[in-house]
């Protein structure tokens, strides 16, 4: 069900390729203001209310309008009913990936939260995705649980952000990375899916925030970039499946605002490795500062770049930088960074890892070891 965030009744339209359009009637209005819950971190499972500012923007679709959009679950089965929405990640490196390490979203509800806090949203993230049509098997999948609901009854709207970083950024499979639109010919689409409440019978007035067309994309940080005026609903019985829209108002477009690393770096390989590594912006022929946590500032901190990736488990660490290695950089350990020159002749993708040792870089010396780094010109 489509509602608006004001009042009165509205039109949703079923778009056979999107283009024929049928018209049934889906939503209505309430006033009421938008509350920041903050910030939720996977890795950790803590909310906080720190700001994600200074991250860089991959795709920004947060005008938002009157309008909140409602799908439940399936009047037959109770399973999980998605609705799809889609956009273009711009490209920032030659290697033509990327990935996404946090992102912000939006809802509202009517359904009756007697604690609080007894809601959750599905999150669904699609590589490759073909506008308003059925998705392939989902490249990331997020459950947020503990999310308050409608305020006894009332309608009541909030914000989250969540922080994927640690381990669960949208891709850390280094072969199967976020791909990104090529400006080159490649119009590569992702797909984004909301579903309220997931499993939970009853609460079907829970949904997100509808926003304005954005009139001049930005192309490098989003602004709905390759967002269009139609959605897909995914019904797991088939019933409602289709592609659809609101007949022009408001605009078939939902919430939603994603972030990703610095410009030419994935990380991966958190699983069994405990030290923190980052990179600023990377590219061929630039200075890029290298940067780890976590280690003990009285041991040997080494940076070791390979040409590929690997996984080869150590007491209390893994290797996943392929052996031998192209070259190893010692690191300031009371930092925890290097600063280095790249070459303009660096290849295309290679691969970075920092380990920690007490005393020199041999495997009797090891302590811990970070999550890995694909470095891509």
């Amino acid at each position: 069900m489509l509602r608006n965030i004001l009042t009165g009744v509205a039109v949703v339209a079923l778009c056979a390729g999107a283009a024929a359009q049928n018209q049934a009637n889906f939503h209505s209005k309430a006033n009421t203001p938008v509350k920041y819950l903050g910030e939720y971190k996977m890795a950790t499972g803590e909310w906080s209310l720190s700001s994600r500012a200074g991250t860089r923007v991959l795709y920004n679709c947060t005008t938002w309008g009157n309008y909140f959009a409602t799908v439940g679950n399936s009047s037959t089965t109770s399973a999980d009913q998605l609705w799809i929405d889609e956009g273009h990640v711009q490209d920032s490196n030659a290697s033509g990936v990327d990935q996404v390490n946090g992102f912000d979203f939006a809802y509202c509800s009517y359904d009756l939260d007697p604690t609080g806090n007894s809601g959750a949203i599905l999150i669904n993230f699609y590589d490759d995705y073909v506008p308003c049509t059925s998705p392939a098997a989902a490249t990331c999948a997020y459950t947020i649980t503990g999310l308050p609901l409608g305020s006894n009854g009332n309608l009541a709207c909030w914000g989250v952000g969540m922080d994927l970083e640690g381990g669960a950024e949208c891709s850390t499979d280094t072969s199967a990375m976020f791909r990104t639109h090529d400006a080159a010919g490649a119009a590569r689409y992702f797909g984004w899916a909301f579903g309220s409440n997931p499993g939970m019978s009853g609460m079907n007035d829970t949904g997100s925030i509808l926003d304005l067309p954005c009139a001049n994309p930005v192309s490098g940080a989003g602004c709905g970039s390759g967002n269009e005026n139609f959605f897909w609903w995914e019904d797991p019985t088939a019933a409602w499946s289709g592609c659809y829209w609101f007949g022009g108002v408001p605009y078939g477009s939902f919430s939603m605002k994603m972030y990703g690393p610095s410009t030419g770096t994935a990380a991966y390989g958190h699983a069994n490795n405990t030290l923190a590594f980052s990179t600023s912006d990377y590219a061929p022929g630039s200075n890029v500062t290298f940067n780890v946590s976590g280690h003990s500032t009285s041991n040997t901190v080494s940076m070791v770049v390979s040409a590929g990736t690997w996984s080869y488990t150590l007491p209390g660490a893994e290797l996943v930088v392929s052996y031998p290695w192209l070259v190893d950089f010692a690191m300031d350990a009371a930092t925890g960074s290097l600063t280095l020159t790249v070459p303009g002749s660096a290849p295309p993708a290679v691969y970075a890892q920092v380990i920690e040792t007490a005393g020199a870089l041999k495997p009797s010396n090891l302590v811990a070891m970070s999550n890995g780094v694909m470095l891509m010109g």
